[in-house]
């Protein structure tokens, strides 16, 4: 029987890159999964919510909204992953390393999976750089997102921001004609991944 853990577990090691000199290398981050009933992990989650908020799209607070929401449906199970540059200890997971949160939830009762958000670091984002080169790090949302694409056994649907669709298309993603089902997100495109 594998032990009991009430705290972001440890998945696997993901490399992404890091800016060194005029150019990227490749930098070991660790894939952890949170805890939702951990409070730890809910006060790392709240506290990088908090954080992105003023840069981003409100995503990361969508993330920290459902990972404390009472209702969960039964025939869904919820995957709350987090890159980090953390290497050890993520009983306290350190919000400062956090470099991007994916919410994935896996129906069981459906012939999809939903990754319903996705989101990187604002300080590691092409917006909030004068070129993208300036980038400390990069290929952290490719990263999450390839990684959900191992774990799915089914297609993936994602409402995306019309900014991104040319990212999930790179990852393999087909644009479908849909609407997003948020009243607060209702601009969002669906794209889909299938498996042939």
């Amino acid at each position: 029987m594998p032990p009991i853990n009430f705290k972001a577990n440890f998945v696997k090691n993901i490399n992404i890159q890091q800016a060194v000199n005029n150019g990227y290398v490749p930098k070991q981050v660790a894939l952890v999964e949170l805890d939702t009933k951990d409070k730890n992990d809910i006060s790392a989650l709240k506290t990088v919510a908090d954080k992105w908020e003023n840069t981003t799209q409100g995503y990361t607070r969508c993330i920290y909204y459902d990972a404390t929401k009472d209702f969960k449906f039964s025939d869904t199970t919820e995957h709350y992953y987090a890159l980090t540059l953390q290497d050890k200890n993520y009983k306290y997971l350190q919000p400062e390393n956090i470099l991007g949160l994916a919410l994935f939830s896996k129906h069981n009762n459906n012939s999809t999976n939903e990754l319903k958000w996705l989101q990187v670091n604002p300080d590691t984002n092409y917006n909030n750089k004068p070129k993208p080169n300036n980038r400390l790090f990069k290929n952290i949302g490719r990263s999450l997102v390839n990684f959900i694409k191992e774990v799915s056994d089914k297609t993936i649907n994602v409402y995306s921001d019309a900014d991104a669709i040319d990212f999930y298309e790179k990852l393999g993603f087909i644009h479908k004609k849909g609407k997003s089902m948020s009243k607060f997100f209702s601009q969002n495109i669906m794209l889909i991944l299938k498996f042939y």
